[in-house]
């Protein structure tokens, strides 16, 4: 009797010593698989909300962190800039505490991913698929140049597109063009882009950052988001700030949004106003008062600026019944604006899903 009472003693003290076992290794297994769902979440949580700093300043060799919480747990997303379009993305996840005598578990995930090539590679810098007219003291240069108050672009010589294409241009006393005029009867079609780089007009509308009903009236002035985020506000008042130095809101300057004024009717921008990045109109444009933009202008139909002045440095396109520039406009061309927009609009794409997955701990 006393040999089976040793006997079942110890087999109920293993049988107790490998059920804490199974328990510490189910947690175990419980708090790598959270873990692993904290970093490839925020994988694509980055990937998803793509930062536009790491695109427009982080410069290659260059790195950046974000940190995300979920459910499963917090994990520190670390960009690393390779090239100009390539990135290495690293999460660093720890699992969410959970009671027992396991602590929590670690994982790193990799994945390498590639920005989509968006280009805004016009062939003019005013082009339209109706008439373009010029009032007196309106200025169209094709010449490459930097914002008046940019300081950070590194200016090239190249081979300048054309200033103005469109079926007819009408140039009052004082209009001035610095570059060629390419005109031809009202049956033509220039060439206004429907793709740039490798995205389409309609991707590059579904990207937008901001999105606005055509019929209004808007005066974007840029401004910050509230304390203490270091972001730029974007609604329909905030669209980037294409100003450097005094005046400007300093959360704005890097901030290149998409902006779509979605619908076939007319909208007006009124100054003073500024942007920058990308505005697409899907109707018609009024410009009344002074509007400042830094990028690129895409309007489905007519852009009118008769009240008021407009001031692209980039490059202008119009479909509808062309373009009427108003005294005081300015479209100089600016390939500095023109990437920088574009490169904020591009979208990360994996090239693998998963690198590698690093047990950690």
């Amino acid at each position: 009797m006393l040999v089976v009472l040793i006997v079942a003693t110890l087999a109920a003290t293993a049988a107790a010593s490998l059920g804490r076992t199974l328990l510490q290794d189910a947690s175990g297994a419980a708090g790598a698989l959270r873990a692993r769902t904290a970093a490839d979440g925020a994988l694509t949580t980055v990937l998803a909300n793509w930062p536009s700093t790491w695109t427009t300043v982080l410069i290659p060799g260059g790195s950046d962190t974000r940190t995300i919480t979920s459910p499963a747990g917090s994990a520190t997303v670390r960009a690393l800039r390779l090239d100009v379009r390539r990135y290495l993305l690293t999460a660093d996840a720890t699992s969410a505490a959970v009671a027992g005598p396991v602590g929590p578990a670690v994982r790193r995930t990799g994945v390498f991913a590639q920005l989509d090539n968006v280009a805004y590679d016009v062939p003019a810098v005013v082009v339209a698929a109706g008439p373009v007219s010029l009032a007196t003291d309106t200025d169209v240069r094709a010449a490459d140049a930097p914002p008046p108050t940019w300081s950070d672009c590194v200016t090239t010589p190249d081979v300048p597109p054309a200033a103005v294409a469109a079926p007819s241009a009408t140039l009052a006393t004082g209009a001035r063009v610095a570059g060629s005029v390419v005109t031809a009867p009202a049956t033509w079609t220039p060439p206004v882009p429907e793709r740039f780089g490798d995205v389409d007009r309609a991707t590059l509308a579904a990207r937008a950052d901001v999105i606005l009903t055509a019929g209004g009236t808007f005066t974007p002035v840029p401004r910050a988001a509230p304390a203490p985020d270091p972001a730029c506000a974007r609604d329909a008042a905030s669209w980037g700030e294409p100003l450097r130095g005094p005046g400007a809101v300093t959360n704005c300057t890097t901030d290149y949004p998409v902006i779509h004024i979605r619908g076939p009717g007319s909208s007006t921008i009124r100054g003073p106003a500024r942007l920058q990045g990308t505005l697409l109109v899907d109707g018609s444009l009024d410009v009344v008062g002074r509007v400042e933009v830094a990028g690129l202008v895409v309007v489905g139909g007519t852009v009118q600026s008769s009240t008021g002045s407009l001031v692209v440095d980039g490059a202008l396109l119009a479909r509808g019944n062309g373009a009427a520039l108003g005294t005081g406009s300015r479209v100089r061309r600016s390939r500095c604006a023109l990437e920088r927009a574009a490169a904020a609009a591009s979208r990360p794409v994996p090239l693998a899903r998963r690198a590698w997955v690093d047990v950690v701990r």
